[in-house]
């Protein structure tokens, strides 16, 4: 509550940015944020007074001191997010350094379990694969190390169900969960828009086909010569 969102995506992001985590909004198991409980949605309203009200509430009447949140230094956009975040949190008596680090730095801090906080994002193309690494105790994109057994129990379940109806159902529960505990703050990510020709056949505005390549989905596209020719190139 004590992060203006609407301000990072503006500034970080030059209003580009979206926030729509952990479901893909193009998703049946997608709830639209004037659906969710009232209590998950006050999550995203900025109310700096009553975060810090919470943060006395919960024994800290001083304060919280001395905590860090690493971040790749491979894009600004993450170390910019982070500045703006320990800032936030200042401003409510949370007392944040932002320690940028290379790639593989930062990957063997997180698997040694030294973070306080990290900047991070990941897929929610997929709901089970989002949910199984990043909410599950053995997740291997579980930084947050997150482990809630209903969660869990829940998740089994729908990757047990074949009905499609009912797999979603449980997929959109956990939605609201993972949300609503907060093992992870959903700040902002870049938005993306694809465009190309409509010469170029076989295409469907893949961007990533394999581990962050591109290839494979121009492997399978080919340029139909007469239409190009056809619309004056």
């Amino acid at each position: 509550m004590a992060i203006d969102r609407g301000n990072i995506r503006d500034v970080v992001f030059e209003g580009g940015g979206i926030n729509n985590w952990p479901i893909n909004p193009q998703l049946p198991s997608f709830t639209p944020m004037d659906e969710l409980p009232a209590s998950t949605r006050e999550l995203f309203d900025y109310n700096p007074d009553k975060a810090r009200q919470m943060i006395i509430d919960a024994g800290y009447p001083e304060g919280i001191k001395g905590l860090e949140i690493a971040t790749g230094n491979r894009e600004s956009s993450y170390v910019d997010m982070a500045t703006m975040v320990a800032a936030y949190w200042a401003s409510i008596g949370v007392e944040a350094t932002v320690k940028p680090m290379e790639t593989t730095a930062i990957a063997a801090y997180v698997l040694a379990a030294e973070n306080d906080a990290i900047t991070n994002n990941f897929t929610n193309a997929n709901p089970v694969e989002t949910f199984s690494a990043a909410f599950l105790p053995e997740g291997l994109r579980n930084t947050a190390h997150y482990d809630n057994p209903y969660f869990t129990e829940r998740l089994q379940e729908a990757g047990q169900t074949v009905d499609t109806v009912e797999r979603e159902a449980i997929l959109k529960e956990l939605a609201v969960i993972a949300l609503d505990d907060v093992p992870y703050i959903p700040i902002m990510v870049p938005a993306w828009n694809v465009t190309w020709w409509p010469w170029v056949k076989n295409y469907y505005g893949e961007w990533e086909a394999s581990s962050y390549g591109f290839g494979p989905a121009m492997a399978y596209a080919w340029v139909d010569q007469d239409l190009k020719k056809e619309m004056g190139y």
